[in-house]
């Protein structure tokens, strides 16, 4: 697992926290109007999701911080 600090993330790219749990499912933390997460998290196995989050997992991982480093 790597980290993004929002700092660290290229313009453009959008403020929703996600994650790609293998290659075929994307999940996402939901949050209220005022920026409160709710409890849990919503996910999809759509192929053309899952395929738009690996390229962008792709694209970031060398600006990612390993999490061993992260929670340091």
């Amino acid at each position: 697992m790597r980290w993004l600090p929002r700092d660290h993330a290229p313009a453009g790219l959008p403020d929703d926290d996600w994650w790609l749990i293998g290659e075929d499912l994307v999940a996402w933390t939901v949050f209220e109007q005022d920026g409160a997460a709710l409890p849990g998290w919503v996910a999809s196995d759509d192929p053309a999701l899952t395929a738009h989050y690996a390229g962008l997992r792709d694209q970031l991982w060398g600006k990612a911080i390993r999490h061993s480093d992260y929670s340091a």
